[in-house]
Formats: C-alpha cells, sequence, structure tokens
C-alpha cells in the first residue's frame, strides 16, 4: 500500500487549496504538519530540497507545491495517485529512510522555530507605522522581511530609519542605478532573496532589460570582464565596487576606472553611494538569509514571468507561501517608468523626513546611550542623519533586550575575525569588555574565539554557557555566503534561546553586516587614495 503526503501548515492558503483539491478527488492522504515540529521541517527540507509548504509526493515521487499540483489535469492526478495508493510492497514513507543524524544534516530555516510564536498582525503594533510609510512608496515591497522582526519591534523601527537614512546618501551619485547596486551586492553574497528584489528593482524602476541583468551575472560570476557589459562608464563603476565590496576584492584598478567613470570629483559620493547600498543590502542579506525569510509573491511573479527564470536559484526562499499580506504600493500611482535623479532624491528625502517624524521618539531614547558603546564606524558616515539613526539602531539591537548584549557583541567579533575585519573585531572586543558582567572570565572567552573564528573548534570544556555557544555557532555561519542553517543548529537554538533571543541574535549580526560593507568600501577608498599620493 503507498502513501499520499502533504507537508503543510495548518493557516497556509496553499496547503489549504492543495488539500481541497485532493479530498475533491477523492484522494486519501497523510497531512504531516511542520509548524510545530522541527524535525518534520528537516525531513521535509531534506527530502524535498525546498523550504516552504506545501511540498506533495505520492510514495517517493515529489510533485511539488500547490501550484505543480494544481497545474496537473485533474484526471492525471486522478491517475497518478490511484497507482501511487496501489503500488505494490511500497517503502514506508520517507521519514523510516532517514537516520536522526540525517535529518539534523538539513538546512532549515530559522523562521520555522519562530512562526509559531507570532501570533498577531504585526501591523497592529504602533513601531509599524515607520514600516508602513515605506510601504506606501515605490520601495514597499519588503513585507514578508519584517514579520518576525515583530518579536523585537524597537530595533525593527529603527531599522527603518536608518534605511532611510542610507537611502538618502545613495542618491548622492548611484540614484536611479540603486537597484542594479543591490542586485550586484546581493547577488555576490548569494542571498536570493535580496537578489530578487535587486532584480525587481532594476528591471522595474531602473528601466534595465532582463537581457542586463544576466550580462551582469554572466560579470559576477567572471564569465564576461567590466568592459564588455553593454552599461555606461558610471553603472559599469557601479556594479563592480558593490560587488567587489561585498568580497572585500576592490582593487585600485576598480577604482582608478570609478574616478575614470564620474570623475575624480564626484569618486568620494560614488563611494558613498555604493557603501550606503551596500550598507543596506549588508543587513538584508544576512537577516533574510538566516532567518530563511520568503519571498514576497510579487516578486517571485517577476522573476518567474521573465527571462531570468530559467537558472534562477531560489535557495531557501524557494515559493510564495504567503502572499504580500502587508503591501501598500496598489495604492500608489503606478510609476510611468524610471524615476530621474531629480525624482529619486526627493523622493527618498521626503520617505526619510518622514520617517524620522514617526521615529523622534525613539531617536531621542537611543541619544542617551553612552557613545562608548558604538563602534567607529558609525561615526564615519559623512551627515549627521546617518550617524543619528544607525547609531540609535545600534544601540537597541546590541545593548537592550532579552539576549546579554556581551553576547551578542562577542558574536559579532567572532563574524568580524572570520570575515578578516580587524577593526570591526577590535571595536566589538572593546564593547563587549565595556558591559561584560563577568570580567574575570572574558578574557578567557575571547582567547577561546579566537581560535573559534577561524577553526570552528571549540574546546572541550569551554568556559562559554550552552547559550553562548549556540549564538557564536550562528555566528560562524554568518561569515559565509549563503548561510545554511542546519537542523542540528535550529534545534540547538530553539533549546537554548527564546524566540525574542533569537530575532536579537540575528538582528545584531544584521547590523554588523552592515557595517561591514560600509567599512570595506571605504578601505579600499582610503588604500587609493595613498598610493595615488
Amino acid at each position: 500500500m503507498g502513501e499520499i503526503v502533504v507537508f503543510s501548515k495548518g493557516k497556509c492558503p496553499h496547503c489549504i487549496d492543495a488539500k481541497a483539491l485532493l479530498s475533491e478527488l477523492e484522494i486519501p492522504y497523510t497531512d504531516i504538519d511542520i509548524e510545530d515540529d522541527v524535525k518534520n521541517s528537516m525531513l521535509m527540507s531534506l527530502v524535498s530540497q525546498r523550504h516552504t509548504v506545501p511540498q506533495i509526493f505520492f510514495n517517493n515521487d515529489h510533485v511539488g507545491g500547490a501550484a505543480e499540483l494544481k497545474a496537473l489535469d485533474r484526471d492525471k492526478i486522478k491517475a497518478r495517485a490511484t497507482q501511487a495508493l496501489e503500488e505494490a510492497d511500497a517503502p514506508a514513507f520517507l521519514s523510516a529512510s532517514y537516520s536522526p543524524e540525517q535529518l539534523q544534516t538539513a538546512i532549515v530555516p530559522i523562521k520555522d522555530i519562530l512562526e509559531p510564536h507570532i501570533q498577531f498582525d504585526p501591523t497592529t503594533i504602533p513601531e509599524y507605522d515607520a514600516v508602513r510609510l515605506w510601504y506606501r512608496t515605490m520601495f514597499g515591497f519588503l513585507c514578508n522581511c519584517y514579520d518576525h522582526m515583530v518579536l523585537r519591534p524597537e530595533p525593527m523601527a529603527l531599522w527603518m530609519g536608518a534605511l532611510s537614512s542610507m537611502m538618502s546618501l545613495v542618491e548622492k551619485q548611484t540614484n536611479i542605478y540603486f537597484g542594479m547596486s543591490c542586485l550586484a551586492t546581493a547577488f555576490a553574497a548569494n542571498c536570493s532573496y535580496c537578489s530578487a528584489h535587486g532584480a525587481d528593482l532594476s528591471m522595474k524602476y531602473g528601466g534595465q532589460a532582463p537581457e542586463n541583468i544576466k550580462a551582469l551575472f554572466d560579470f559576477l560570476q567572471g564569465d564576461v570582464e567590466l568592459d564588455q557589459l553593454p552599461f555606461e562608464d558610471r553603472l559599469k563603476a557601479v556594479v563592480n565596487l558593490s560587488a567587489g565590496m561585498t568580497t572585500q576584492s576592490v582593487s585600485d584598478a576598480d577604482m582608478q576606472q570609478a574616478a575614470a567613470a564620474v570623475g575624480a570629483d564626484n569618486l568620494r559620493d560614488l563611494v558613498t553611494s555604493v557603501g550606503a547600498m551596500g550598507g543596506i543590502m549588508g543587513f538584508l542579506n544576512r537577516w533574510n538569509d538566516l532567518i530563511g525569510v520568503e519571498i514576497e509573491a510579487s516578486i517571485k511573479q517577476t522573476i518567474d514571468q521573465s527571462a531570468l527564470a530559467t537558472d534562477w536559484e531560489w535557495g531557501t526562499h524557494d515559493t510564495e507561501d504567503q502572499a504580500n499580506r502587508h503591501d501598500y504600493r496598489d495604492q500608489q500611482p503606478a510609476l510611468t517608468g524610471p524615476p530621474t535623479p531629480e525624482q529619486f532624491k526627493a523622493l527618498t528625502d521626503q520617505v526619510r523626513e518622514n520617517v524620522f517624524a514617526e521615529l523622534a521618539p525613539l531617536h531621542e531614547k537611543y541619544a542617551s546611550f553612552d557613545s562608548e558603546l558604538l563602534p567607529a564606524w558609525v561615526g564615519d558616515y559623512p551627515e549627521a542623519h546617518a550617524v543619528k539613526s544607525v547609531g540609535a539602531m545600534y544601540h537597541a539591537a546590541f545593548n537592550v533586550g532579552d539576549l546579554d548584549p556581551e553576547t551578542k557583541h562577542l558574536a559579532t567579533y567572532v563574524l568580524a575575525l572570520g570575515s578578516n575585519q580587524p577593526e570591526m573585531a577590535a571595536d566589538e572586543r572593546r564593547i563587549a569588555e565595556l558591559v561584560s558582567q563577568d570580567p574575570e572570565r572574558l578574557p578567557s572567552k575571547l582567547t577561546e574565539l579566537e581560535s573559534y573564528a577561524t577553526s570552528g573548534e571549540l574546546p572541550q570544556n569551554s568556559v562559554l554557557s550552552p547559550a553562548e555557544i549556540v549564538a557564536m555557532r550562528v555566528a560562524r555561519v554568518a561569515q559565509v555566503f549563503p548561510h545554511e542553517v542546519r537542523g542540528e543548529l535550529v534545534t540547538e537554538l530553539d533549546h537554548e534561546l527564546t524566540p525574542e533571543q533569537i530575532v536579537e541574535l540575528v538582528v545584531a549580526l544584521a547590523v554588523a553586516g552592515m557595517g561591514q560593507r560600509w567599512l570595506n568600501i571605504n578601505k579600499a577608498y582610503a588604500r587609493y587614495l595613498s598610493v595615488k599620493r
């Protein structure tokens, strides 16, 4: 006797549709709910190589999700199901074929252990107002990104202030090319969620044809040279610096090409623009990839209906489990074409002013923190509004909350050491020493972590607590792209940290990602200036 299996979640509309179709066709099925069972999530991820629901199997034959099922002729579904159910000596379903050790190797999104704790509409909390303002602009497409952040709403809201400030810096030189900058840095980081958004922005608001985006992919994969790209020189400089900033590979020759493209007097502004865009994506790449945020339906549709669909790899963001639940873009007039640089500047400045007005109480609250608890990179932003907004976000992410600030700073210390960023590592070590509640044990922790950051090995009798160990392991995962969080680590996170603490940890690492991109591009620029002199 065979078996029809549906991996699902109770409130997922696509799961409800798929199961309703099977019931209508009088096909018996086994429903495996993954929402409250991490082991079932591991099993689904392992057997389907997908991370969203539903996933449907006729014995060992993977049908796919709801869309794939509904695309089949009803008679064909019935015939395939009947054949599967009548199969003689059909093996026990997949769960019997995998050992616990094998299940632990599956890539499982962290969101799978967070979602059961999100019981409310995030748009109802006061801190969501700042997010809502962005939804009402052309940038309002990140709705699924914020669902899990609501477990810690203040850093989420302050992130919107930082995002607004960064976009105001982006317009200095990158302006209408911001989508291609976004795409270049996200693709270099192997984050399929952010790459999809970058491609969407580039096509809708940057006037780029899918063929141009494919050409950019070819360049980023090393198949073509920079001078072979079908772009004007300024766009070549934007995408080249954006990708190099991500991989810490910006050369003096890259800076020379950029200076020739925009003029030596404008190079500083170009570096600022690219660094600000990189900062935005440094945050989003780490947040979305570590959490495993689902791609929004409208963004996936843009890719699937374009020439990019054939070779697109979705990673942990592979199908649209949920629609754009809180997307307000349909309330705005559609753009008839790419905005001019002047329109782009007016839009970003207006949004920043509106967001800052909403965030005034939070900015005032976190401005009172000791400046010694801020790393040097925050103060390096060239405009006061950016220092203010990023500083407030940093304090909210690192120095308050349920998770010990020392743990968050040490996790960032591991991330910076493993990513070869000694300036950030030195700052995070310094701040960890200032906030430590157990300064006598801290030197031993630091000694262990210096080795762990590169070797991945901790001593058997570590001085770190179990909660600290799991936090450092997440930091190690965040060092490289793409972020592959295995089932065993997700299980430990679920055991050692609360959902709120998990969000705090990932937000802190995401903020560090913002600083890493900014540091990378500015270090390359400083080196270029010193060589030029």
